[in-house]
């Protein structure tokens, strides 16, 4: 009863243990000091403790003194408890958003005003090669190809006048080659809404990289394949009045030839004329064949006489400096095919 004053130190060592321990711990210290007292001053009160002085209303202190002590105590343990909850859910969530970090197959990064790194995932060492303490202050434009860190640089410092960017640039892997990515980043504000940094986000482009230039071989194929065919429906065009004009002169070469004798010179002149029109009308129906997209048209062939045709044509259009060799085998038996498409 004469340690009232004290009272304040006695709360102190509940709320502690409350803080500290548990809610549990806080009851159980709570009712170790309510015994105490209690007891304390039930020997005083029967005279085995002697009191420094006599008090007056000391029933009503002491039961100031236990109601007080109790209210703190009660008023601890729940605060120990939704303390304990809080804690709980706060590292629940933690642990979630880092697994759920983790699982992003992205660079996700934090960074100083100074772009000096602070925070990032576990896919930013698995592909640099670093460990967690040396990457950690490291800026982030050193892991950057040096051709990229210059357009990098100037981006980070566009971004911290709040204006979000996105930059393609090379990060070096941990076997030095260098791999594209696209860097996103935003910035990041403390309490008092002043920039504190940026965060954002790394994304590995190499396979759409690949995939934009094999869609650029494929449409130079394509545009390719549309010269070829558009040459191929002029030539067809060419080939056809070319043939139409080779029929009048081998069907008035024939009626001639129907006049004159074999052994007539002018019989000689007018055969090697038909002969030759027919090679160029066979030309012209190479030519046709090749430029229709016709049904194939499938015949007995001899494969030797197709190569053998075509490559009289082909000994025309190679040039000179060009020396054609043709293979035949003699014992090639006909077959089924489209001498056109062969």
């Amino acid at each position: 009863l004469a340690a009232a004053h004290f009272l304040g130190v006695y709360l102190i060592v509940v709320i502690y243990a409350g803080l500290t321990f548990s809610s549990r711990a806080c009851v159980m210290v709570t009712a170790a000091a309510t015994g105490s007292y209690v007891t304390i001053v039930s020997l005083q009160h029967a005279g085995i403790l002697s009191t420094p002085f006599e008090l007056p209303n000391a029933a009503m202190i002491a039961t100031f003194n236990l109601i007080l002590l109790n209210i703190a105590g009660a008023l601890t343990a729940v605060l120990a408890r939704a303390l304990r909850e809080s804690r709980q859910r706060l590292r629940s969530t933690y642990q979630d958003l880092e697994r759920f970090v983790e699982a992003i197959p992205d660079v996700i990064y934090v960074v100083d005003r100074a772009g000096r790194l602070t925070l990032w995932n576990q896919k930013l060492e698995s592909v640099t090669g670093r460990d967690r303490h040396a990457l950690r202050g490291e800026l982030l434009t050193d892991l950057l190809a040096e051709d990229d860190r210059a357009a990098f640089r100037a981006a980070l410092s566009a971004a911290l006048g709040d204006r979000p960017f996105e930059i393609e640039s090379r990060l070096r892997g941990a076997d030095g080659v260098l791999i594209a990515y696209q860097w996103t980043g935003a910035v990041l504000t403390d309490e008092r809404g002043q920039v504190s940094g940026l965060t954002g986000v790394g994304r590995d482009v190499t396979e759409r990289t690949r995939a934009d230039e094999t869609l650029r071989q494929r449409e130079s194929e394509m545009r390719q394949l549309q010269k070829i065919e558009a040459i191929g429906r002029l030539a067809g065009g060419v080939a056809h009045d070319f043939n139409n004009v080779l029929t009048v002169v081998i069907g008035r070469c024939q009626l001639m030839l129907s006049r004159y004798q074999p052994d007539d010179p002018t019989y000689q002149d007018l055969d090697q004329i038909e002969s030759t029109a027919q090679r160029a009308a066979s030309l012209t129906r190479q030519l046709l064949a090749f430029s229709r997209n016709q049904a194939s048209a499938r015949q007995p062939l001899d494969l030797n006489a197709t190569a053998t045709s075509v490559s009289d044509m082909l000994a025309r259009l190679i040039g000179e400096n060009i020396e054609l060799a043709v293979a035949l085998d003699p014992k090639r038996d006909l077959g089924l095919g489209d001498p056109s498409q062969i």
